[in-house]
């Protein structure tokens, strides 16, 4: 059994004491001494690359069909069609940029520094994917959309950094973060492969839409102290954004049988990424 004498104790209690009770000091890389980093307001802006999930998108309209349509010789069918097609954009890489304006409590020498931000998001992807639409009435009725996306997200974060005794100009911390995002579609394209019908595109009459959605984000990452008002950052984020619904326009073509308005629905997206940035403390 190991015992441990009163003077053991009292020298061991002392020495962390004196720990806990002393300033953190930073350095940069020439091991030069940098004045305690402020706390405060800092303005931040910063670029990322990662992956998108293999996300499912829906499109549902009908085809107007009729018996006068049918005696006309212009469809094959003498009543309305419901389309309800069904594929997956597969997964897609992307790169996006944003800023951030945040504020910081005053740093304890060690322990939590809560902090808070207001962040802005910004990437655009063209997601591509192969809708079927089989059914009794026809066992292959196949499109190959294009949505050009271009995809805005605003968030609040709540910032918990980690002001840990003799880690220097290294900083950990993590974020939580809640908000909203506009997803814009512009120029959509939606051609039918099975059976062909070339140079036809399904949204013809209106090929814009967009959609506001719920956003959620978790982060964790590294701050480098590069003097009193400036630092780098690396992180790993997980963005969740929500589902949408898009509208776009009918068919009109004047070989083509009329159609109702499309709906185009997105399912949850999940954004995987690494992160580098710069801020400032003003």
């Amino acid at each position: 059994m190991i015992t441990l004498k009163k003077s053991t104790i009292s020298i061991i209690f002392g020495v962390c004491s004196l720990l806990l009770a002393a300033p953190v000091v930073a350095s940069n890389y020439k091991g030069e001494e940098l004045p305690p980093i402020l706390s405060g307001f800092y303005l931040g802006g910063f670029g990322g690359y990662g992956s998108i999930n293999d996300f499912q998108v829906r499109q549902n309209g009908i085809a107007m069909f009729s018996p006068t349509l049918f005696d006309e010789g212009i469809g094959s069918l003498s009543e309305p069609l419901a389309i309800d097609a069904v594929g997956n954009v597969g997964s897609n890489s992307i790169g996006f940029g944003g800023i951030h304006f945040g504020y910081e409590w005053l740093v304890p020498t060690w322990g939590i520094t809560p902090g808070i931000e207001l962040e802005g998001i910004y990437f655009s992807k063209t997601f591509e994917a192969d809708l079927d639409n089989s059914s009794i009435v026809l066992t292959e009725h196949d499109f190959d959309d294009s949505f050009p996306t271009k995809t805005g997200v605003v968030l609040v974060n709540g910032i918990f950094q980690l002001n840990c005794f003799r880690l220097g100009m290294v900083h950990p911390y993590i974020g939580i973060g809640l908000g909203a995002a506009i997803l814009s579609i512009t120029g959509a394209d939606a051609p039918q492969v099975n059976p062909p019908e070339p140079g036809v595109n399904h949204f013809n009459s209106d090929e814009d839409s967009l959609d506001w959605t719920f956003a959620a984000q978790a982060k964790a990452g590294l701050r480098f102290a590069l003097s009193q008002n400036w630092q780098l950052f690396a992180e790993y984020r997980f963005l969740y954004l929500g589902n949408t619904e898009f509208t776009f326009g009918s068919t009109v073509y004047p070989t083509h049988v009329p159609t109702t308005s499309w709906k185009v629905d997105f399912d949850n997206m999940y954004v995987n990424s690494g992160v580098l940035g710069i801020e400032y403390k003003v």
